[in-house]
């Protein structure tokens, strides 16, 4: 949980400044490659437990013109490069195909998400509209993958996803707590960052309450 809680803290203090954000996330991938180079499972956890405490994925983000590369796709194509490059997870692929006709239709769809981040480049779309679009689409990508290493997963997951889901939950009654007082400047950043970075929404339920609804996508 200290490592996310931890991740929290790096992106409020660097949302403020794109050059910081990026070396935030060029830093996050280099560590994400050293920690889990041969532990493809633990890769596939730690994108998973990105869409716990993330929502959208832009705690930190590369900014290229208008397009912002979030935190998200940076690591999960760095994930699908490290899988390609794994002879296990081509041995576990061609078996999975073999059994699945799912994990067939599962590449057709792969192919198609690529053909049409391809396309949209291709046909001049603003790079940042493009984006946007594949990082929603990313777990149908991931999804099949949970079953090639699903054993592995099982192992991973009750620890990781628990430490994940107690970091939203302190942040979404931290933000609760924060947005029910009167806390000055430090409120309008709290907001800032939970806007900026899309964990979530924060709307004032009514002119004469002090009390918030915080609302972080991965609520749901």
């Amino acid at each position: 949980m200290l490592f996310f809680v931890l991740y929290y803290i790096a992106s409020f203090l660097t949302i403020w400044n794109p050059l910081a954000s990026t070396v935030g996330a060029l830093v996050l991938v280099v560590m994400f490659v050293y920690y889990t180079r041969g532990n493809s499972a633990l890769a596939l956890s730690l994108i998973l437990a990105n869409a716990i405490i993330g929502s959208f994925g832009y705690e930190f983000a590369i900014n290229i013109g208008d397009a912002k590369i979030s935190i998200r796709i940076l690591l999960f194509a760095t994930c699908i490069l490290m899988l390609m490059s794994s002879k296990d997870f081509w041995s576990r692929l061609s078996v999975s195909i073999k059994n699945s006709n799912a994990m067939k239709l599962w590449i057709a769809f792969f192919a198609l998400a690529i053909l049409a981040v391809v396309r949209g480049i291709l046909r001049s779309n603003p790079l940042g509209f493009v984006i946007g679009d594949a990082n929603n689409y990313l777990y149908f990508v991931a999804l099949p993958l949970i079953g090639i290493y699903k054993k592995e997963l099982q192992a991973l997951g009750v620890s990781l996803f628990s430490s994940a889901w107690y970091a939203l939950v302190s942040l979404s009654a931290l933000s609760v707590y924060v947005f029910s007082h009167n806390f000055g400047v430090f409120n309008s950043w709290l907001y800032t960052w939970i806007r900026d970075a899309r964990i979530g929404e924060v709307t004032r339920v009514s002119l004469d309450s002090q009390f918030h609804r915080v609302f972080f996508q991965a609520h749901s």
